[in-house]
């Protein structure tokens, strides 16, 4: 157990909400829009932040990018086989398309007793954790695997809260809220209650001074996915003066089409970007902090509105066509 608890992600297992509020999930699907990453309403824009993550689900939001590439099935089987102590044969009956499958890691893995040896005892671990961020973090569509890539961030357990979990979790979240706003899209991954959390706001009393973090702007990552974190858009979350926002970032290549399978979107990423995050935070003459009591258009009323309605066919609202 000390092994699970010292890596930061056992809080997971404690705060997961057991159901799924769909009716709110969809609402808030059908505001989403991935080009700028943001929910866009009648009042302006809003997102799920790095503050928010830190707050709402305890993940670090500080630390090394959780990205790993592992190319083919021999590279998972391989993965597999050397982190969790089975056979090539057992490994390579796992799963399939990358994916281990989670009922597989539960009956392998679940039987630890006193004379457990150490080696088994972190062949255990690992295959909690991973099973850990399949039915929560990372759950995909199918809800019966998960992608075993993470187990190279695993391998060393002694490093696994090294990683900015919290940052991995948003980018994979952008990416499934991107997914599920198409048109033929009816399902949803993704650690839902992470965005049921955002949409209530439990700790607006209890917020503290904003982390430094929380103002990067730029890329985030989850392994391979790349997404645009475009904090200029939502500064009324940090108290701060809506300025106009710049445009959304260009993907290198890709396209959004109606189904997941057309959904594919590639952006400019280097994990040294990341790491070097202080030198990309939000440019001090944006923040401008908000007076008490001011409306939304205070400081910048007539340079918003004319934007805002120029963006959205003269409603008046942030809609980004």
């Amino acid at each position: 157990m000390d092994k699970v608890t010292s890596s930061g992600l056992f809080p997971l297992a404690q705060i997961t909400y057991r159901y799924c509020n769909k009716v709110l999930v969809s609402a808030f699907v059908e505001r989403w829009h991935p080009e700028t990453n943001s929910f866009h309403f009648g009042f302006g824009e809003m997102t799920i932040t790095l503050e928010d993550v830190l707050y709402l689900v305890r993940l670090p939001v500080e630390g090394l990018a959780v990205h790993a590439e592992v190319h083919s099935r021999e590279d998972c089987v391989a993965l597999v086989h050397r982190c969790l102590g089975v056979t090539v044969a057992q490994a390579s009956d796992a799963g399939s398309c990358g994916g281990v499958k989670l009922h597989w890691l539960k009956d392998t893995f679940m039987n630890v007793g006193d004379d457990t040896t150490d080696e088994r005892v972190d062949y255990c671990a690992r295959a909690f954790l991973l099973y850990l961020l399949g039915t929560t973090l990372f759950v995909d569509k199918t809800g019966i695997r998960v992608n075993v890539s993470y187990l190279a961030l695993l391998s060393d357990l002694g490093q696994v809260r090294r990683y900015a979990w919290g940052v991995g979790a948003l980018g994979f979240l952008y990416r499934q809220l991107g997914q599920a706003s198409r048109s033929h899209v009816m399902q949803m991954g993704d650690y839902t209650t992470l965005l049921e959390q955002e949409v209530f706001d439990p700790y607006k009393e209890r917020r503290q001074v904003v982390a430094d973090i929380a103002l990067y702007t730029g890329c985030i990552c989850c392994m391979i996915v790349v997404e645009p974190y475009l904090l200029d858009r939502v500064l009324r979350q940090f108290g701060l003066v809506q300025l106009v926002p710049g445009p959304p970032l260009a993907p290198l290549r890709g396209t959004r089409g109606s189904t997941s399978a057309t959904y594919n979107v590639v952006y400019q990423y280097t994990d040294a970007l990341w790491q070097n995050w202080r030198d990309h935070m939000l440019h001090e003459d944006k923040r401008v902090p908000v007076t008490p009591g001011a409306s939304f258009w205070a400081g910048t009323k007539d340079s918003l509105f004319q934007w805002s309605c120029i963006n959205s066919s003269g409603r008046g609202i942030f809609f980004v066509l």
